[in-house]
């Protein structure tokens, strides 16, 4: 694949991830406060399922593009896929370091710092997904 092809991958992938942690931000993770404890266990279980469903391919996809754009960065140009790669790191870093570690913790109903901690992390992603959205739409153009 040519480097502007990779680079309308990523776009694609990223404006998806961007699409999804906004609604996450703005509906999902506050929706977790209204759910009950008896239905908690369940209603997580099945959130957790989905929305791996939901993210695996955009963002598998936001990581091939983005070695792609740094191994062969073409008019794209190297700073760029550099700032695209951070961008991406910032992404892995906020789910790996912060969301998936308080998820493994949500086995009770999630008190206020769990959520506090859902919204940061995802907020962060989601902040680093629209500006690679961004990067990515303005380098097409």
């Amino acid at each position: 694949m040519s480097p502007s092809a990779w680079l309308v991958a990523h776009l694609v992938a990223v404006a998806v991830l961007a699409g999804v942690g906004w609604v996450v931000q703005l509906v999902v993770y506050p929706a977790f406060g209204l759910v009950g404890a008896a239905e908690w266990a369940r209603y997580h279980d099945r959130h957790m399922r989905a929305i791996t469903r939901v993210v695996t391919v955009p963002w598998l996809v936001q990581g091939v593009s983005t070695a792609a754009l740094l191994l062969a960065p073409g008019a794209v140009g190297l700073p760029a896929a550099a700032v695209l790669a951070a961008l991406a790191l910032v992404t892995v870093a906020a789910t790996v370091g912060a969301a998936v570690p308080v998820h493994g913790r949500l086995g009770a109903v999630p008190g206020p710092s769990e959520l506090s901690t859902l919204l940061r992390a995802n907020l962060v992603r989601t902040l680093a997904w629209t500006a690679s959205t961004a990067l990515a739409a303005a380098l097409l153009l």
